[in-house]
């Protein structure tokens, strides 16, 4: 299974690319799970900085894992554990999750990862762009603002590709 996990600051686009990408998937006969955030189906103005990261993790983890059992060919993961890993920055409990996303991380080797850059600037998002990009382990493509249609392209050829060394 090919792992997408899209990364980037805070309102980057991230969900928005996700479900394209799921869509452009979908009609090219790919099977494609999409893995979001808890906190959007629950309550949708709370601040990814609120929310219980050490859930979410395991939430997240266990999605994941169901969708490599299941022989789903891609899940996409509209914000990864490393970027809740970025979230529980300033938390007591912060160092001790960002070990457990990195060996959580390492049971996925078939991961391609995607970071969302905002293309105006802004200090603060800026700050949370940075530290979005410091917590993900590796990035094989990054792009300024949530261009779904070349990032769509960019993982199916990625998959494609995968699909073919197998």
């Amino acid at each position: 299974m090919l792992l997408v996990n899209l990364s980037g600051g805070l309102h980057t686009g991230k969900s928005t690319v996700a479900a394209a990408v799921y869509a452009y998937l979908k009609t090219r006969g790919v099977s494609a799970v999409l893995i979001g955030e808890d906190r959007k189906n629950l309550a949708p103005f709370q601040s990814p900085l609120l929310m219980n990261h050490v859930h979410e993790v395991g939430r997240m983890y266990d999605l994941m894992q169901q969708a490599q059992n299941l022989d789903y060919d891609v899940a996409i993961a509209e914000a990864p554990l490393s970027l809740m890993a970025a979230y529980s920055y300033g938390q007591p409990y912060h160092a001790q999750l960002r070990g457990l996303v990195e060996v959580i991380d390492s049971q996925f080797p078939n991961s391609f990862n995607v970071f969302i850059r905002r293309e105006q600037d802004n200090k603060q998002a800026d700050t949370w762009d940075s530290r979005a990009l410091d917590f993900m382990p590796s990035v094989q493509y990054a792009t300024y603002g949530p261009k779904a249609e070349e990032i769509s392209e960019v993982v199916f050829h990625r998959f494609q590709m995968q699909k073919e060394s197998a």
